[in-house]
């Protein structure tokens, strides 16, 4: 078994693990796969001085999920809609996709 394959059981047991874990279940065009689902606060300060204040949703989930993924695509979070805008792969395992609420 490699390191990353080692590391994706790791995440399976731990963090993407419904009933005992963080994770909740994300409805994709393909399947249910379960992520780590946060509306992260962020401030940006544009050249101007003046703060914008915003909040911008994440999933966090295994590489193998993403890769069944493409941007554009919706998912189905808390009954809600997002569409994927971004992936950033962490190269741990897991990949962060930056969504858009419909």
């Amino acid at each position: 078994m490699t390191l990353l394959d080692q590391m994706d059981t790791d995440l399976d047991k731990v963090f993407f693990d419904k009933d005992r874990g963080f994770a909740e279940e994300c409805e994709t065009p393909a399947s249910t796969i379960n992520v780590l689902f946060d509306e992260e606060y962020y401030l940006s300060q544009p050249d101007t001085g003046i703060g914008v204040s915003s909040f911008q949703p994440v999933a966090s989930m295994k590489k193998k999920d993403a890769d069944t993924l493409e941007v554009g695509h919706i998912l189905y979070i808390r009954q809600t809609e997002y569409s994927i805008i971004e992936f950033q792969d962490s190269g741990d395992g897991e990949v962060l996709a930056i969504l858009r609420k419909q």
